[in-house]
């Protein structure tokens, strides 16, 4: 198992076994810290998608998540045959997810759904939501 994903077990199990109001305290303590946090997220992210699953896609997906340092933004750039997960923001992303960071670590480690998270206003998108309910799809299992 490669730094990335033994990181990635550490924070799913941060996630897994405290109270939900703890979490940013304790990924802050255990994990590194939120930057820490998400940059794991989207590396392993970019490790896991099958561009078999995204087809000829070419759109920039942005996730706006807020934490208690602010609104961290990411950039989920898919082309033909490949993924990049970054840091920033982009002009014009085809979808737009905002969420805070407790609800986005629930819904990377499997312990919400996007729709729970939507339905209930926990989380937000704009642009073309079909991309975003696809999005589960196009991961290969860890």
């Amino acid at each position: 198992m490669n730094d990335i994903a033994t990181h990635y077990g550490q924070i799913a199990k941060i996630v897994d076994s405290n109270p939900v109001e703890d979490l940013p305290a304790v990924l802050t303590a255990e994990a590194g810290g939120t930057d820490a946090v998400l940059d794991t997220v989207f590396a392993v992210w970019v490790q896991r998608i099958d561009p078999a699953r995204t087809g000829d896609m070419d759109a920039d997906i942005q996730f706006d998540i807020g934490t208690e340092e602010g609104v961290k933004s990411y950039v989920m750039a898919l082309r033909p045959n490949s993924c990049e997960g970054r840091r920033g923001s982009v002009d014009a992303p085809l979808s737009t997810i905002t969420v805070g960071l407790t609800d986005f670590l629930l819904l990377v480690t499997g312990n919400v759904t996007g729709a729970s998270l939507g339905m209930t206003n926990r989380m937000r998108t704009s642009g073309d939501t079909s991309v975003v309910i696809k999005m589960k799809n196009w991961f290969a299992a860890p």
